[in-house]
């Protein structure tokens, strides 16, 4: 017997977003990475209510973007050389 799968639950369920925090918080996307990351440089009162924030929508990161985030190009642009004259040219 084939169980019948309910995917129309998990398409209405929209995943939560790291700008969804930070408009329901009232800050930046940057404080939301700051405090979702325990990084430093965010007062007392903001981090916990971003957690707060975090905590009422469920935000889970996704470890898929952060990957994707990482992906980004470390190239440094380069010029080609000059050519100088000589004098006696």
């Amino acid at each position: 017997m084939r169980r019948a799968t309910n995917t129309s639950v998990a398409a209405d369920k929209k995943q939560v977003t790291i700008a969804d925090v930070a408009n329901l918080a009232g800050v930046s996307i940057k404080t939301v990475s700051r405090v979702a990351n325990g990084e430093p440089h965010v007062r007392t009162t903001t981090r916990r209510h971003v957690q707060e924030a975090i905590d009422q929508l469920g935000y889970k990161a996704n470890p898929y973007a952060r990957y994707l985030r990482s992906l980004r190009t470390q190239v440094t642009a380069a010029s080609p050389a000059t050519q100088t004259r000589r004098a006696s040219d």
